[in-house]
């Protein structure tokens, strides 16, 4: 609980005790807890929606759900999107594209990722046939790769340290990945109960709603493994531009693969 909590207070703006002892290492430990912290992150998100629903069209209750989550984690994993981009994508060498993305300012190619990811995620929220649990889940999605991203990394800069960059051991980067394929397979599994026989000749096939559950698992942990494969692509990708993995990179792997995630589910469950 204690690294629980710690974890909790590095990646959200939500209130933890100033008085919990801290240690050398719980930060890298405390990884394993990233797609608990993720469904806690969708959960509040989630029920702003639910409450906003009752009073708003959709089209705001998305909206209120999108920038609940902004304000409870202040923009972490966006921001380091943002960066990103804007280094890569500047077409300068790697020692002038690690400068870029420390820069505090965010040019044209990080502007252009920030209304991209916003709206990817507006739109796959308000088309989802289940908004609360795409919502619930989003943040996992996100947060389940962290692991895979920082296990075995290098660090490109010549100062500073990347705090999951390296540190991150296989076990606890192999928990971090079970745990939010084991949520996505339960939600997406749920999605398929909700909507079954709403959606494609698929779900119009005459099973029981445990059978529609099972299948919806099974997608659920087929996109867990495109998440794992998207990734591993862009931990590469980053790798040949810059030599290595920082932060930014790692935000903005969370903020890639919770796109991917809502692709995925759009192309399965809407018509």
């Amino acid at each position: 609980m204690r690294r629980f909590l710690i974890t909790l207070g590095f990646m959200t703006r939500i209130p933890v005790s100033q008085n919990i002892l801290f240690q050398e290492g719980d930060l890298e430990k405390g990884i394993v807890y990233f797609p608990i912290i993720g469904l806690l992150l969708g959960a509040i998100s989630g029920f702003f929606y639910s409450i906003a629903i009752c009073f708003l069209p959709k089209a705001f209750a998305v909206l209120l759900a999108i920038i609940s989550n902004l304000f409870l984690t202040g923009a972490f994993h966006l921001d380091g999107l943002c960066d990103t981009v804007d280094g890569i994508y500047s077409a300068r060498k790697p020692e002038r594209m690690l400068e870029i993305m420390k820069d505090s300012h965010i040019g044209t190619n990080g502007v252009a990722a920030l209304i991209i990811d916003l709206a990817w995620k507006y739109m796959g929220i308000f088309l989802s046939p289940a908004p609360v649990i795409t919502i619930l889940l989003l943040p996992v999605a996100g947060k389940m790769v962290q692991g895979v991203m920082g296990y075995h990394a290098i660090y490109p800069r010549k100062e500073g340290l990347g705090l999951f960059v390296g540190t991150v051991t296989k076990g606890r980067s192999f928990v971090c990945y079970f745990l939010g394929a084991c949520f996505l397979a339960v939600g997406v599994g749920v999605i398929s109960v909700i909507e079954k026989g709403d959606v494609n000749w698929l779900w119009q096939l005459q099973m029981s709603s445990w059978q529609f559950f099972g299948i919806g698992s099974g997608i659920g942990l087929i996109i867990s493994v495109l998440l794992l494969g998207t990734a591993i692509w862009f931990r590469k990708y980053i790798e040949r531009k810059i030599g290595g993995i920082t932060g930014d990179v790692m935000g903005a792997s969370s903020e890639l693969c919770e796109m991917v995630f809502l692709l995925f589910l759009s192309a399965i469950f809407v018509r």
